[in-house]
């Protein structure tokens, strides 16, 4: 199976937007650089879904200047909407 570095990238992006607070790590260990280094990325988001909101939205006219955000629990079920 070959991987596509592209791919997982966009994957892992969408993720650390889903799972606030995560680091995810990915490494290809497949070629180097010139430099002798493996081609590297670290995904994290500290505000999760309203940090993607922003990312899909920043090459785009924005109608509003912040993201509205809410974050709440219901009958011990988390809830987020951006």
């Amino acid at each position: 199976t070959k991987y596509e570095y592209d791919i997982l990238a966009n994957r892992l992006r969408d993720l650390a937007y889903l799972n606030a607070g995560i680091k995810l790590t990915l490494t290809d260990r497949r070629d180097t650089d010139t430099e002798g280094n493996y081609r590297s990325e670290v995904f994290y988001s500290k505000d999760g879904l309203r940090e993607f909101v922003q990312y899909i939205d920043s090459n785009k006219v924005s109608l509003i200047d912040d993201v509205i955000h809410l974050n709440t629990d219901k009958q011990g079920i988390p809830v987020e909407v951006a």
